[in-house]
């Protein structure tokens, strides 16, 4: 029994005229002018935002990250974030409310400069 209708000659299946081939070159990729490329076939292939570049934000909000050894007081990582702040919102002209500033304290112990440790380079004199 055939699934063709009655009286059509039964076709094989063969790739159409026009096909995209990855194994051709850039310049020659369609057998046909009239082909469209497979990008235009395959819209989940597009990229998520426009070529001419990404969307911007209205206002940007800046991360700035510092790491100090410990040995500072709280009053003097206040003022350093304050500092920060203003200086990012004076250069760059984010509004305040948006800069964001994180201070990690790391020991000086497992600070190392020169191959020393900062602990050391204290002891010492050195720093």
């Amino acid at each position: 029994m055939s699934c063709s209708p009655a009286g059509s000659p039964r076709r094989s299946r063969s790739p159409p005229a026009t096909s995209w081939s990855p194994r051709s070159t850039a310049s020659a990729r369609w057998n046909s002018a009239a082909a469209e490329p497979p990008r235009a076939r395959r819209p989940w292939l597009r990229p998520p935002f426009p070529r001419t570049g990404r969307r911007r934000r209205p206002n940007p909000v800046p991360l700035v990250q510092i790491t100090l050894a410990k040995g500072r007081t709280p009053e003097q990582l206040a003022a350093l974030g304050e500092a920060v702040t203003a200086a990012v919102h004076e250069s760059i002209g984010a509004p305040t409310e948006n800069v964001r500033v994180v201070v990690t304290e790391c020991e000086p112990d497992l600070w190392f400069v020169g191959g020393e440790s900062l602990s050391a380079l204290r002891a010492s004199g050195k720093r």
